[in-house]
């Protein structure tokens, strides 16, 4: 039901005794999961030995308590090896507020095209409303890192997630996310304030919104970035000074996208190939990116580029 009949059911039963008082142990091994999570999941891999265990306790206060351990987690192109998942909740059993906690861990991840990482943490605490959360992860063999930090709040038309003391660490620059960033979620709507990260000059900004409605836009700017950032994360070789903007309108159904960016420097390794002009338009009738570019070098066009780019929607 809404609210307002949760809350006259708790209200009704705010003094009623819990008759049945019990608990429920639990411990499971997993033996092989391939041929139940092929028809659940064909992406999803857990591997042979898989545990978990714990608890159920009804009192005046019902908690569950879970323990999960896999030596090895796939989903798609993703891995984490040495994982561990700690869940509790409890509520009383004449009340709606619910309160939870989960800890996840993992000693080594390969998270699709990034450079693998190590020690991940992920905590949460949810409180009737709302849930703090914080985590972190390290490069391996770097000492680039990242550090997330938060909440989210229950609406009753969506939920907000904002952001606190969330930052990475690439090439030995610290990266922070603002403080006044917010995204807000109300049915298809998703409207981003301030969200992005800060380095000096270098901005990574997104606002606006995703929804339906063809007259709202997400725009995401980049201003002064260096392309060598890019280096530790997606291990390549990239130099130059990146500046763009992109405008996306009408997600849900005619797709609308223009774009246009500036690479001065644009290079490779330790050959500079000259300063990269480019701007990008959205065909939403053959489902393709529309490209023009230009590369210039000591005021001279040394390539053009015009075609489009259609990328495999699965």
């Amino acid at each position: 039901g809404n609210q307002t009949d949760r809350k006259l059911y708790y209200a009704n039963h705010a003094n009623v005794p819990q008759s049945e008082r019990y608990q429920i142990d639990y411990e499971v091994e997993a033996k092989n999961l391939t041929q139940v999570l092929s028809f659940l999941q064909p992406e999803l891999y857990i591997s042979r030995g898989a545990k978990a265990e714990g608890y159920f306790r009804m009192n005046n206060t019902a908690i569950i308590n879970l323990n999960a351990i896999a030596d090895t987690v796939r989903y798609q192109k993703s891995a984490f090896l040495h994982s561990e998942v700690d869940l509790t909740t409890s509520k009383f059993t004449n009340r709606s507020e619910v309160l939870a906690s989960i800890l996840v861990t993992s000693q080594q991840q390969q998270m699709g095209m990034f450079v693998p990482s190590e020690n991940l943490v992920l905590e949460g605490t949810w409180d009737d409303d709302h849930i703090d959360f914080n985590g972190g992860l390290n490069q391996v063999n770097s000492s680039n890192d990242a550090n997330l930090a938060g909440e989210i709040r229950f609406l009753p038309d969506g939920m907000d997630i904002n952001f606190r003391n969330s930052k990475l660490r690439l090439l030995d620059e610290e990266w922070v996310v603002p403080a006044q960033s917010l995204i807000e979620v109300a049915g298809k709507n998703i409207t981003f304030t301030n969200m992005g990260l800060i380095n000096g000059n270098q901005r990574l900004s997104v606002n606006g919104q995703i929804s339906d409605n063809p007259s709202q836009k997400l725009t995401v700017d980049i201003k002064n970035f260096k392309l060598k950032t890019l280096n530790p994360v997606l291990n390549t070789k990239l130099a130059g000074i990146l500046d763009a903007v992109a405008n996306v309108r009408d997600i849900y159904n005619r797709f609308v996208l223009d774009a246009k960016m500036d690479v001065e420097g644009l290079g490779y390794a330790d050959y500079e190939f000259g300063n990269l002009r480019g701007v990008g338009e959205w065909d939403q009738f053959s489902n393709q990116l529309l490209i023009d570019a230009q590369l210039m070098k000591n005021t001279k066009r040394i390539f053009n580029m015009t075609g489009a780019y259609k990328p495999r929607l699965t």
